[in-house]
């Protein structure tokens, strides 16, 4: 049988390759294309851990700053909510029943629980559920923050006094025992949109 000639294969070929070379706009398409696609995985990748949805704080002159009330973010697979007073907390009333224990946790990081411990799981609730256990109605109430020193914890009680607590406790680490009241343009943290 006849067999085409080298010039008709070679055409042929030469149609089953990209042989030419790629100019203008159509050169850089499959970049483009490439790095929006990555881009999307990646944003779709960060909310799914949680960080497409800070928690918000707003700044105090006593305070220095705290978490924003009455706010819900959810973070790393975590629901993260504040009450009427920024505290990782339910809401409570304000006036404490006569037949009530009342503990007031003013802390930083370590009572706040970041966004790694569910609100069941913070040492404060904890201590609610087991003080519970003698019977008597408890309520412990979890004001920590991150990054903060004796004089936040001391602005906080002057600005909104102790809620009628019948202990107070104050969780201090040796490293926090030197901060100075920090403002929230000096801190990593998100401020309320104006």
């Amino acid at each position: 049988l006849a067999v085409d000639g080298d010039a008709r294969k070679t055409r042929h070929a030469g149609a089953l390759f990209a042989t030419e070379r790629l100019t203008g706009r159509r050169r850089w398409t499959p970049l483009l294309a490439g790095l929006a696609g990555l881009v999307l995985v990646a944003e779709i990748v960060l909310r799914i851990m949680g960080f497409g949805d800070p928690v918000l704080y707003v700044a105090d002159d006593l305070v220095g700053y705290m978490p924003s009330p009455n706010q819900t973010a959810r973070q790393r697979g975590n629901d993260i909510s504040t009450n009427a007073y920024g505290m990782r907390r339910a809401d409570f009333a304000p006036e404490k029943a006569a037949d009530t224990l009342r503990v007031l946790m003013l802390g930083d990081s370590t009572l706040y629980g970041g966004s790694y411990i569910r609100r069941d799981e913070l040492y404060a609730r904890r201590l609610e559920v087991e003080l519970g256990k003698a019977g008597r109605k408890v309520e412990v109430l979890n004001m920590g923050v991150n990054g903060w020193g004796p004089y936040h914890k001391l602005g906080f009680v002057q600005r909104y006094g102790t809620f009628g607590a019948d202990l107070v406790v104050v969780c201090l680490p040796y490293g926090d025992v030197f901060r100075q009241l920090s403002k929230l343009g000096e801190q990593p943290y998100l401020p309320v949109p104006p």
